[in-house]
C-alpha cells in the first residue's frame, strides 16, 4: 500500500518547514536563517533504466541527464539527491547548472515551473557510497524519498528524484 500526502514537512533541530507542491526544501531552511550549501557530485548522461523511464514517460534507453547532488545544512551533509531530467528537453543543462537550485535553474532559463506530482518514502540502508558520502555509518537508516515533478505548464513529468536523507538529521510530516 502506497501513502499519499498533500505536505510534507522537513524538520531540523527543531524547525518545521512545511513542504507542499511547488516549495523547496533548500529554500526554506534558508529562509529561516540556516546556511544551505549544494554540491554537485556528478553528471553524466546515460540511458534511462527502466523504473527512470516509466517515472518520466519515456522510452528505456532514451538519453537522461543524471545530476548528484549533495545538500550540506550548516555545513553538515544533510542529503544525497540523484536528479534524473530527459536530455532531449534540456541538451544544454550540464553546461548551465554549475551551482545552486536545479529547479530554480529550470525555471529561469526553461520556463518550467517544477509542481510535485508523487513522493514515496522509504527507510533503507544506505547503498553504494550513500554512507560515505554522507558521513554516516553503514548500518543506519537513511530516509529514501523517490519523487516526481512535472511542468505545471502541461503536467510533463520534467524530473524523477531520489533523495536519500540522513534519517537522524530529519524527520518528514505526511499530512493526508
Amino acid at each position: 500500500p502506497v501513502l499519499a500526502f498533500r505536505t510534507v514537512t522537513y524538520c531540523t533541530e527543531n524547525e518545521e518547514t512545511p513542504i507542499g507542491k511547488g516549495t523547496r526544501f533548500t529554500e526554506n531552511l534558508a529562509a529561516l536563517g540556516f546556511m544551505t550549501e549544494n554540491r554537485i557530485l556528478r553528471k553524466q548522461t546515460i540511458g534511462a533504466l527502466p523504473r527512470v523511464a516509466q517515472r518520466l514517460t519515456i522510452q528505456e534507453g532514451d538519453a537522461v541527464h543524471w545530476i548528484e547532488t549533495l545538500r550540506m545544512v550548516e555545513q553538515r551533509p544533510m542529503c544525497l539527491i540523484s536528479h534524473f531530467v530527459p536530455a532531449e528537453k534540456f541538451p544544454d543543462l550540464f553546461e548551465r547548472f554549475e551551482s545552486g537550485s536545479l529547479h530554480a535553474l529550470l525555471g529561469a532559463t526553461y520556463g518550467c515551473k517544477l509542481r510535485r506530482t508523487e513522493s514515496l518514502v522509504t527507510a533503507v540502508l544506505p547503498q553504494g557510497d550513500d554512507a560515505k558520502t554522507l558521513g554516516m555509518p553503514q548500518n543506519r537508516p537513511v530516509l529514501r524519498v523517490k519523487s516526481v515533478n512535472v511542468d505545471d505548464r502541461d503536467g510533463t513529468p520534467v524530473e524523477y528524484a531520489i533523495t536519500r536523507f540522513r534519517a537522524d538529521r530529519i524527520q518528514l510530516r505526511i499530512n493526508p
